[in-house]
């Protein structure tokens, strides 16, 4: 049945132009006429065929096509592929992410054996009128050292010394804070452990999302950006806990 739609559309396309040239080879009076019927025509026989046979989707469209069930897989974001960068040494990770700059005092070795760091996030004069910001910016720094250690390196244990590094613009001085250090030191084993409580991941991986870069909002909203909860606060005392 469907094809006799096809077929009286192809005739009457033909019938459309022969009307052009010659309307009464087609039964027409005149072009005008021909030209309204037989587009008439194939606006109906094409809306019928249209309405009785719909037209089924590719294969492409629909997917892989799971023929026990007629449903799509669903793809579980622990698969999904990432693009995340993994370096020999933590000299060379820190160097190429640039977010604590060495050549600013920013980033430190201080240990190979045992692996310590020193980062030192930039606090300004007004900073230290309002502690508690500067605070929750040496915690993220702690937790960016950590962490990032484990997910871009192959190091098993690592110790993030974090001191403020003070900018006096006005009196064009800089000096590192002694005064607000803090350190934490993780194993990779302990770490892990404290993302999977706290944020559910299963591997360091999952921390990040596709990009391999930008943490993942379960783990940056406990763990990094939302210093003022009480899961962060447990978090990071857990972390610290020696």
């Amino acid at each position: 049945m469907e094809n006799l739609f096809v077929i009286i559309s192809s005739i009457a396309a033909i019938a459309f132009w022969i009307g052009l040239l010659k309307p009464t080879w087609v039964g027409m009076p005149n072009r005008k006429k021909s030209s309204l019927f037989f587009i008439l025509v194939l606006m109906l026989t094409g809306g019928v065929k249209a309405y009785l046979y719909p037209a089924q989707p590719f294969a492409e469209e629909l997917g892989t096509h799971n023929v026990d069930n007629d449903k799509k897989p669903v793809l579980s974001s622990n698969n999904e592929t990432k693009n995340i960068k993994r370096f020999s040494d933590i000299t060379t990770m820190m160097a190429d992410f640039n977010d604590y700059p060495p050549e600013n005092g920013a980033f430190k070795i201080l240990s190979t054996a045992p692996l310590t760091i020193q980062l030192s996030p930039r606090i300004t004069v007004e900073d230290l009128q309002q502690p508690e910001y500067m605070i929750e910016g040496l915690q993220r720094a702690a937790v960016y050292g950590v962490y990032r250690t484990f997910i871009h390196t192959s190091n098993d244990s690592i110790s993030v010394v974090v001191m403020p590094l003070l900018i006096d613009a006005k009196n064009k001085k800089q000096r590192f804070m002694n005064e607000y250090t803090l350190k934490v030191t993780s194993t990779r084993a302990k770490a892990l452990t404290l993302a999977k409580k706290y944020s559910g991941v299963s591997t360091f991986d999952n921390l990040v999302k596709t990009d391999g870069y930008q943490w993942v909002d379960s783990f940056a909203s406990c763990c990094y950006w939302n210093m003022k909860t009480s899961s962060h606060d447990e978090f990071f005392s857990e972390l610290i806990k020696k």
